[in-house]
């Protein structure tokens, strides 16, 4: 994980072996809690000497999977861990699965399905829903889809299934560079804001408690491209969630999007919350002065001294010596950007009440 400049690690849940539907049959429920545990563990062995849930989590199903990843997501949520995006691709479960469920602990769903199969999946309320009605789009083809959102260039998904172009010609279910994987961390596409939290999703409740449970880090600015001098500063609003109210909140540049290489200590501000909240904001000042010219990523962290977990804004920062006009990335102000817990004042800090702010760079 070190050796990359991404961490990026894929995990795969082959589930042949204990998925049953026969007489033998296993819920996606008891799959989901066989797989956590590997999200939450460390494999020296593999190159993973953290546990990948400490970094976003982006959980994709397709047919039962989709009812899998939905049970995972709700696994992950019991021990505090936020999962960033949950994409269910024609759910269908069986017997005594449950239906895809877009708990509060998700930051964006979204959900792919069709009714033009004997098989066929369902929509998902939470969720960004795409209903794929086509006449050659039936439920394995809807995995072929969201391949062609991933290359669009492909013609086929490279298990069989050709990728129609015709597919992505609709309103909803394209065009094709707009819709499916331009919505992930990586192709860091705006997201529809009907697959984002709101209030009449399912509730979620944390059962672990001390330092067993994963506190959660969020920065909700910073998703497009920005451009600053050395010496100027910018800002980054957080957010997040402390079980014990006792965790520690780190914001920096960092070099890349590699929270384990070294490189996380650029404009470094830190916040002890100390049992003040639950849950809350922070809008941390992060200056440039010393920093060496060049391509940042704005990165949040949040340890209790045990459970740790990171968060990178998708917008890149880069830095420059000498004038230039600045390209600010504009926001309304932050409503609730007040001042919470006690932060370090060592002259890279500050705390903004709700107002004082128009933008997200100060010089």
């Amino acid at each position: 994980m070190g050796g990359s400049d991404t961490a990026e690690a894929n995990f795969e849940i082959d589930r042949a072996d204990i998925s049953k539907v026969g007489l033998e049959y296993t819920s996606t429920t008891d799959v989901a809690e066989t797989a956590v545990p590997f999200l939450l563990r460390t494999f020296a062995s593999r190159g993973i000497v953290r546990p990948l849930a400490e970094s976003p989590i982006h959980l994709i199903g397709h047919s039962r999977g989709g009812s899998v990843v939905s049970e995972l997501a709700q696994s992950l949520g019991r021990r505090g861990i936020w999962v960033d995006q949950l994409t269910t691709i024609d759910p269908h479960p069986v017997r005594r699965d449950p239906d895809v469920s877009v708990q509060k602990n998700i930051r964006f769903a979204d959900n792919y399905y069709q009714k033009n199969d004997v098989i066929d999946g369902s929509s998902a309320a939470g969720a960004h829903n795409i209903k794929l009605d086509f006449d050659n789009l039936g439920h394995t083809e809807t995995h072929a889809y969201y391949q062609g959102t991933i290359n669009t260039a492909a013609k086929d998904d490279g298990d069989g299934a050709d990728i129609d172009p015709d597919w992505y010609t609709d309103a909803t279910s394209g065009p094709r560079g707009e819709v499916g994987y331009v919505w992930s961390r990586l192709g860091a596409g705006e997201r529809p804001a009907d697959g984002l939290p709101s209030a009449g999703r399912d509730a979620w409740e944390v059962t672990n408690t001390g330092l067993d449970a994963w506190d959660d880090i969020s920065i909700s600015n910073h998703n497009a491209p920005v451009s600053l001098r050395v010496g100027q500063s910018t800002f980054a609003k957080i957010v997040f969630r402390d079980v014990s109210r006792d965790a520690a909140l780190t914001v920096a540049l960092d070099s890349d999007s590699n929270p384990y290489d070294g490189g996380f200590a650029h404009g470094s501000v830190t916040m002890e919350n100390h049992a003040v909240v639950h849950e809350g904001r922070w809008t941390a000042r992060v200056r440039t002065d010393g920093v060496t010219p060049g391509v940042y990523h704005m990165v949040a962290k949040i340890t209790n001294g045990r459970r740790t977990r990171y968060y990178y804004a998708p917008g890149a920062i880069t830095v420059t010596s000498g004038v230039m006009a600045i390209a600010a990335e504009r926001s309304t102000p932050f409503a609730a950007a007040r001042a919470i817990g006690t932060p370090t004042h060592n002259g890279d800090a500050e705390l903004l009440e709700a107002g004082r702010m128009n933008g997200d760079l100060l010089s």
